[in-house]
């Protein structure tokens, strides 16, 4: 998984553009270099229930939480907007695998 300082670089040196991809809503994020990676906005889950799923993506790090370690640090975007959040670790964010 990436960790906060990755995704921090994905946020400041990429472009981030809203796009539907194959009928799924999300964030094409093209490097400099021209590669680019489509992360779906997927919603995140809690218990059996599915929210936001189709107007944010919720991403998580290899970081845990600020405030305490029932919380494990994510991200999430909307249309527009990048944030941080401290989720509950028992939430069901999506996980992006990384290589070097």
């Amino acid at each position: 998984m990436p960790t906060a300082e990755e995704w921090n670089a994905l946020q400041t040196k990429c472009t981030w553009e809203w796009k539907v991809l194959n009928g799924v809503f999300g964030q094409q994020v093209t490097a400099t270099n021209g590669n680019k990676i489509f992360l779906p906005a997927a919603g995140y889950m809690t218990g059996t229930t599915l929210d936001l799923a189709g107007s944010y993506g919720y991403y998580w790090t290899t970081s845990l939480g600020t405030t305490n370690s029932r919380y494990a640090l994510s991200y999430y975007f909307l249309v527009s907007n990048w944030h941080t959040n401290d989720a509950f670790r028992s939430w069901g964010c999506s996980v992006r695998a990384v290589t070097e």
